[in-house]
């Protein structure tokens, strides 16, 4: 995600199809890990002011996390599961 407060997708066929699904969709959930966070574009899909929920991890900077407080209707924070912890059980154990 950029500073630019937009959801960027990596190429111009997937944002046209993403912009085509929002514009019809009731409610906006956005999950993109902290390392999206000051990633540009080639285009924007959705403005992050029309996003209902953003999802990430806690890997995001408090700057950040502030920022995108003030533009997103509701972030949620989660920790990352460790590969070793899957509370599922779903690791591999080979």
């Amino acid at each position: 995600m950029a500073p630019r407060r937009s959801a960027a997708p990596p190429n111009l066929l997937e944002s046209e199809t993403n912009r085509a699904m929002i514009e019809r969709s009731r409610r906006l959930i956005v999950c993109a890990d902290s390392s999206k966070w000051g990633v540009v574009g080639l285009s924007s899909m959705a403005g992050l002011s029309e996003a209902a929920v953003l999802v990430t991890d806690s890997g995001l900077s408090a700057h950040a996390s502030g920022a995108l407080a003030d533009h997103v209707g509701e972030l949620v924070v989660v920790d990352p599961v460790d590969d070793d912890e899957d509370e599922l059980g779903l690791a591999d154990d080979a």
